[in-house]
Parts: C-alpha cells; sequence; structure tokens
C-alpha cells in the first residue's frame, strides 16, 4: 500500500454515491442523534453519556464509515474509490474495464502491474428489477419479448445506460481514446487504508470495552 500522492488538491467533479444508502445513513444518524439527546434529558448529561454514550458513538460511526462516507469520487484523470477501509485512487490510464452490473466494479492495474477488480461499496449501478429482467431473458428458452425487438443484450445495455454510473465509464473511454497510445495502460492504482475511520471504529469499541471493565 501507498500514501496518497501530494499535489491532487483538484476537486472532484462529481461524486457518485447511492441515494438510498445516503439517505438511510442519515436517517438512522439522525434517529441515534434524537436517542443520545432523550438519554441525556431523562437521566441527565453525565450519566446518560457514561452509560449509553459508547455503544452510541459505535452506531454513529458504523453509520458514517459503511453508509455515509462510500462512494466514487470522479476527476478528470482519475477516479478515487472510497470503501469502508481502504480508498483506491485510479488513474484512468490503469483502468482496463469499467463494469456495471449489480455492483459497480472496476477492473484497473496496481502497482505490482497485476489487474485487481474494486468493487465500489456504495455506488450506484443497474436497479436490481431491471438486472432481473436482464438476467431472465438471458436464461429464458423462449424468444426474447423485449419491447421493439430488443435483445436480452440490447436491455442490459439500456440499464447500464440508465444508471448514473454510466457517465463515469463514458468518460475512462474517452479519456483513453485521447491519451493512450494503442490502448496501453500506463498508470498503477494506488490504495491506502482510511485511518480516521479505523481509528473512530477502534476507539468506540475500545470505550464499550473499557465501560464493561468499570
Amino acid at each position: 500500500m501507498t500514501a496518497e500522492p501530494s499535489g491532487t488538491t483538484d476537486r472532484p467533479l462529481e461524486t457518485l454515491r447511492a441515494r438510498s444508502s445516503l439517505w438511510i445513513g442519515v436517517v438512522a444518524l439522525a434517529l441515534v442523534i434524537i436517542l443520545v439527546g432523550n438519554a441525556v434529558l431523562t437521566v441527565g448529561a453525565a450519566d446518560g453519556l457514561r452509560r449509553f454514550g459508547p455503544v452510541m458513538l459505535l452506531i454513529a460511526a458504523l453509520l458514517v464509515v459503511v453508509m455515509i462516507l462510500p462512494g466514487v469520487r470522479v476527476f478528470t484523470d482519475r477516479m478515487e474509490v472510497r470503501n469502508i477501509l481502504h480508498t483506491y485512487r485510479i488513474p484512468y490510464s490503469a483502468v482496463d474495464r469499467v463494469r456495471i452490473g449489480s455492483m459497480l466494479k472496476i477492473d484497473a492495474v496496481d502497482a505490482r502491474g497485476e489487474n485487481r477488480t474494486v468493487t465500489a461499496w456504495s455506488a450506484p449501478a443497474i436497479r436490481k428489477q431491471g438486472l432481473l429482467d436482464a438476467f431472465s431473458r438471458t436464461s429464458s428458452k423462449k424468444p426474447p419479448t423485449a419491447p421493439m425487438g430488443q435483445t436480452s443484450s440490447a436491455q442490459l445495455l439500456a440499464e447500464q445506460k440508465a444508471s448514473a454510473a454510466w457517465p463515469l465509464k463514458e468518460r475512462v473511454d474517452g479519456y483513453q481514446d485521447h491519451h493512450l497510445v494503442d490502448g496501453e495502460l500506463t498508470g498503477a492504482m494506488q490504495v491506502r487504508l482510511n485511518g480516521i475511520s479505523i481509528a473512530v471504529l477502534a476507539a468506540s469499541v475500545g470505550l464499550i470495552a473499557l465501560q464493561a471493565l468499570v
């Protein structure tokens, strides 16, 4: 693993996140805050924070780390895929393929020259119903019944194009068409730990363990 290089202060053009995960995380976090406030009002600030604070802190940290922070930040020449424990800095010149299915997956070359697949934890992909429809058409022995003679492959492509992740695929393809010679990949993916998130989770678990001992 390597540290994220300096000199990358440009702002992302956009951040891709699954709306459902973001909203669930925000609503659940708001409920945690309400529960903490209610505990403080019921038993007092000191006693409420001592009894419920560590557990609520862990729940809140998990919500932020798992539901709210993950996403794909899109730049002019690269993407940064933030998952729960790791962030992947992937130059477009290192991307072998962008796959849009039930989850967004990026095949890219790492620093050792090996091809790796990164699955974006909370990025928009194909709607589940659309994926099931396309799969059922592919698996069925009956002739395809897609509107206007669409085949199962055309239906799947239509679902991919409807995904919020499709512009990312187009951006990668466009960048490579203009910057790569004979399609040869020249970049390398870099990986770093999400140190702050891990530290907060570890501290929360430590507080709960300490609470159980005293």
